[in-house]
């Protein structure tokens, strides 16, 4: 019986140190976001919001890279995208990363100067999380003389749900 109860803490023990190694950022910290999770939500829900917290994160990352590849990997192979300017449905995962490959192979680059994050709000519902908040996107255009600065702003709602051991927005 001890035995028994010495490995079901070890596993609770090693599990909990791999959910909160997933919750740690690579780059851009997760952690100034705590905000966004509720304190009144369950220990484990507020681990599993650190965590895709943390993919919200590494995908900035991705995107500031301009990497597809990288950012590829934050969609589920079934992934859909409501957009009030194409309707229901309109994108799936290859479509989303376009936008990465055009910036980063347009004639007059204009890289991301600065993604930042605003009003998130995390909500866990078992092994799906909804991520919603303001996201402002810097950029400029670098072959115009002054380089032509373009901000974006949009208000978001990121659909996150956790196959196998990683979150992908689905």
């Amino acid at each position: 019986m001890i035995k028994t109860g010495l490995i079901a803490v070890s596993i609770c023990l090693v599990v909990a140190m791999e959910l909160d190694a997933q919750a740690k950022p690579s780059s851009a910290p997760a952690s100034q976001w705590d905000y966004a999770i509720d304190k009144n939500m369950k220990a484990s829900d507020q681990v599993k919001a650190r965590a895709v917290l943390r993919r919200e994160a590494d995908k900035i990352d991705a995107y500031m890279k301009l990497d597809p590849v990288a950012a590829a990997t934050f969609f589920a192979p079934d992934y859909i995208q409501v957009s009030s300017r194409n309707g229901c449905c309109s994108h799936v995962r290859d479509e989303a990363i376009k936008p990465i490959i055009d910036h980063r192979d347009a004639a007059d680059p204009h890289p991301i100067q600065s993604y930042t994050l605003e009003s998130l709000k995390v909500r866990i519902y078992d092994n799906t999380a909804i991520v919603s908040g303001a996201e402002t996107i810097n950029m400029e255009f670098t072959k115009h003389s002054p380089p032509e600065k373009v901000s974006v702003r949009l208000v978001y709602s990121d659909i996150w749900q956790l196959r196998g051991r990683q979150w992908v927005m689905i």
